[in-house]
């Protein structure tokens, strides 16, 4: 994001139970006054910070990584890039059986 020239500030999340958590972004959302979109790095932290944007009024673009099935119960707001595990796996064994190749480029899309 730095590169973007966007300010950013990250909330790491300890492992904990479902309930701290809720309660940690709960918390972070209601301390700031300002949002102008979130990124998560799952979907299934995506839909629990929507469903907790949500429930606090606040309206803000969020993009998660991954898409699954939880993007159905998200709303406009919502976009995803799409990491695509297989090809990425695929890639991975070329990359590691291949001595001549350092490295292997999987393309992605952003969807709306």
């Amino acid at each position: 994001m730095k590169r973007a020239g966007v300010d950013a500030e990250v909330l790491k999340l300890p492992k904990q139970s479902q309930q701290h958590l809720d309660q940690a972004v709960a918390q972070f959302l209601r301390t700031r006054q300002t949002l102008d979109g979130i990124v998560t790095t799952d979907d299934l932290l995506g839909l629990m910070i929507y469903q907790l944007m949500w429930q606090l009024g606040h309206t803000v673009p969020l993009i998660s990584f991954n898409r699954n099935k939880t993007g159905m119960l998200m709303g406009d707001q919502v976009r995803f890039v799409e990491l695509y595990p297989q090809q990425m796996g695929e890639a991975a064994v070329r990359v590691l059986f291949n001595e001549s190749r350092q490295s292997e480029v999987i393309p992605f899309t952003i969807e709306r």
